[in-house]
């Protein structure tokens, strides 16, 4: 995310998450696997963990994101509607920052140790997406031109962020908070969050995440979330193209679809960790 590798790690695991009639889920090695509430039979989640200066806070949110969020008082009262969910993806988010904070092995290891966080809940009726972090979730739909992205870039550089980040006594150096991280939102990075005056929402770094509910249609095609790794080297438009190409050329099977791309993005020159979820809808069978 913030740090290249010297040299790309071609070796690639990919696995089937869920394969149901309307949804299937292929995942790389770099993303944990996350089964939904039981309550929520019809509901899947899938997320991305983007981890910069070291993978233990990724994996410690990844491992413990769900627990948060079902734990939440918005979650409990309702887990069906998407105003529910959205809050409890808000709270969850917070919560688990605060329980990474608080456990005597991270607390005090994650100073300078982070992760972004892309979590979708994919329902019946509507995705709901939380953020923080420069992972990115896009939805295609077959009738509309525009590729819909349902996350938010948190770079330092957004006003709405630098506001945030001047405001709690911070600058921001070359595209980083305080010269430091290249996220303005993320899991860890402790040291920008101990400013005790402040809320945690007004840190200079905060795991308060964007959250976007977006209705389900027939026309969607599919939902992709993927780290920053891929987005260095596609737009929106070449990634959702390069999909739809595959779909054509009667490429359906979403773990062939992966492979292909992290094989492109790697192609292409991407230095940066890289790692997608596709889900593929009704939609994008009938191509």
């Amino acid at each position: 995310m913030s740090r290249f590798l010297a040299e790309p790690i071609t070796t690639k695991t990919i696995a089937n998450l869920l394969s149901t009639r309307s949804v299937e889920v292929y995942i790389d090695v770099d993303i944990v696997n996350i089964p939904m509430h039981p309550d929520v039979p019809d509901t899947i989640c899938v997320a991305v963990f983007d981890g910069h200066g070291g993978s233990a806070v990724s994996t410690y949110i990844a491992e413990n994101i769900v627990e948060a969020i079902t734990a939440t008082e918005a979650f409990k009262k309702d887990h069906k509607s998407p105003e529910s969910l959205a809050v409890a993806l808000c709270e969850g988010f917070m919560a688990a920052d605060e329980m990474l904070k608080n456990h005597p092995e991270f607390g005090a290891s994650s100073d300078e140790m982070g992760s972004t966080g892309l979590f979708a809940i994919v329902t019946p009726k509507d995705v709901v997406c939380a953020n923080v972090g420069d992972s990115r979730c896009i939805l295609s739909n077959a009738k509309i031109p525009e590729v819909l992205q349902l996350s938010v870039d948190h770079k330092p550089d957004l006003e709405f962020e630098k506001q945030r980040i001047v405001a709690a006594g911070g600058t921001v150096f070359r595209g980083r908070v305080c010269g430091g991280v290249a996220v303005s939102r993320s899991f860890g990075d402790l040291w920008f969050k101990r400013n005790v005056e402040l809320k945690p929402h007004q840190q200079l770094v905060t795991s308060e995440p964007c959250v976007r509910v977006q209705r389900r249609h027939p026309a969607d095609e599919f939902l992709v979330l993927c780290c920053d790794g891929i987005f260095d080297v596609m737009s929106n438009d070449q990634l959702r193209k390069f999909i739809r190409n595959k779909l054509k050329n009667n490429i359906k099977d979403p773990k062939d679809i992966a492979e292909m791309l992290l094989e492109e993005c790697l192609a292409k020159g991407s230095r940066d960790n890289m790692s997608a979820v596709i889900v593929l809808f009704d939609a994008a069978f009938k191509k």
